[in-house]
């Protein structure tokens, strides 16, 4: 078991022929997102990703993210006792986890970390979640990158989970 695991770890770290030839690199995504629960009537939002690996010369990487995500749609008017009425859904979030090429262009991701949401509220809340992404990478230099990915916040009542579609484009 032992020869195994020391096997499977070393195949992962060694640099191969899919990767990048650098130690860094750092992107940025657009993307469009569909709600599937969790928040409210908003039907579709925008966002905006930045993120990092290191270790991207290698087969699997440590993929860091920072991201906001505004939802537009909400089609109920609230307005409490002092008059004041919620602005729309946003999430922002920042998070870490493994990134892994199964093809040359082609890599998946699972992320965790802080979201701090406003849905139908006046503050924000902070909740841990998750975001499980597949990447393709394509272009000259695999500088264009597009990205389908879910986000999920667990909570007490109402989970929050939303689809994304995304392109972006790597800068370094």
């Amino acid at each position: 078991m032992k020869t195994t695991i020391t096997v499977i770890l070393i195949y992962l770290s060694l640099p191969t022929f899919g990767q990048f030839n650098k130690f860094l690199t750092l992107n940025t995504n657009g993307s469009f997102d569909f709600k599937t629960k969790g928040l409210g009537t908003n039907d579709a939002g925008v966002g905006l990703t930045l993120d990092g690996t290191i270790f991207a010369n290698h087969k699997l990487q440590l993929l860091l993210e920072a991201s906001t995500d505004g939802f537009i749609g909400d089609k109920l008017l609230i307005v409490d006792a002092q008059g004041r009425s919620p602005k729309s859904a946003v999430i922002y979030s920042m998070r870490v986890g493994p990134q892994f090429f199964i093809l040359k262009n082609i890599a998946i991701s699972t992320t965790y970390g802080p979201f701090w949401h406003r849905i139908r509220a006046y503050e924000f809340t902070n909740d841990y979640g998750f975001k499980f992404g597949i990447t393709t990478f394509f272009g000259k230099n695999r500088r264009f990158t597009s990205r389908v990915f879910m986000v999920t916040i667990p909570k007490d009542i109402v989970d929050i989970q939303y689809f994304g579609l995304g392109i972006g484009y790597s800068f370094y």
